[in-house]
This record gives structure tokens, sequence and C-alpha cells, in this order.
């Protein structure tokens, strides 16, 4: 974690106690932690619960401040998938997690990329969003055919088991 995101956090701590939940600079303040925490090379699983943690405090506000479609709200959904997807890999490759529990973590975070597409889609493609959501298709075709894969592997598992003989091996004596 960097300075400049501690610093933020103890702003943002104190702001809290302060100002309204919904207040706008608490809102700016989360959504720029977030960009932050999303410039850390190789984040920890504490800085990306945290990221998950803002993008879910600050979701449900944008979704009424900006109804229908929103840049925001695309951006932080998309953060959110980031954040979402990366802790589902490492605590899988971690043995934290089994191919069931990775499974459904990476459909949460299909769900989240599919709302951030429908949200980014309009955006001119010259701009940052506009190559945002460029991305977020790519990540969505590839969070898809990984999760293909998932279900695949899991089907060849449980067939294997089905078909598995039983108990001692015996040998037949003629």
């Amino acid at each position: 974690m960097t300075r400049n995101s501690k610093d933020m956090e103890d702003l943002l701590f104190r702001l809290q106690r302060s100002f309204a939940p919904h207040h706008s600079l608490i809102l700016e303040l989360k959504q720029n932690l977030i960009a932050v925490y999303r410039n850390t090379n190789q984040p920890n699983n504490k800085i990306l619960a945290k990221k998950i943690n803002l993008c879910l405090d600050i979701i449900p506000i944008l979704r009424r401040l900006e109804p229908g479609i929103s840049r925001l709200l695309g951006i932080s959904l998309y953060e959110l998938h980031t954040a979402t997807s990366a802790i589902a890999n490492k605590q899988f490759r971690n043995g934290k997690t089994k191919e069931p529990e990775l499974l459904k973590m990476l459909q949460e975070s299909e769900g989240y990329l599919r709302e951030a597409v429908a949200h980014l889609i309009y955006e001119p493609r010259n701009t940052h969003e506009g190559q945002l959501a460029k991305m977020a298709l790519q990540d969505l075709r590839d969070l898809r055919l990984s999760i293909q894969n998932l279900v695949l592997l899991q089907e060849d598992n449980n067939t294997n088991k089905k078909h598995k003989p039983r108990g001692k091996k015996t040998s037949c004596k003629k």
C-alpha cells in the first residue's frame, strides 16, 4: 500500500465522521481510492478486499444518482469485476478454494462485467471509457471461456467419479 492510499484512507475515515455517508466528497474520495488500488502493482488480498468493499459501497449510490446508462457505474462495475476475478483466481491458486467456489465467484464476476459492458458500450471509441469498453468486451469473452472450461472440467471430474470402480480390485483366476 502506498503512502498516498494510506493518506486517502485516513482522510476518508475522518470525513465519514463529519459528512453524510452519501456526500459527494466521500463518493469522490472512494472513487479515487479505487483508482489508486487499481494502479497498485500485484495487489494483495487485503487491497483487493478494500477495493471490492468500496465498489460495493458506491454502486448502489451511483444507481440512484445516475439511473439508466452511467459511465461512472460502468467503470465501478468493471473495477468490481477485476477485483472479484483477481481474488477468486488467487484463492484458487493458493488452494483456499475449490473448483465449485471458483466457478461461483467467476460467474458473479461475469455478471458485474456484463453490466459494465452494457453501461460502457455507448462511449466513443477514442475516449478512455471507450477503450475500457473494448477491454471489458475482451475480458468478457475470456471470462466466459474460462467459465466454460471450468464447467467442462467439473463435468469431466463428475463423470470420472461415476465410472470409477468401487472397492478393491479382484483378479479373476481361471
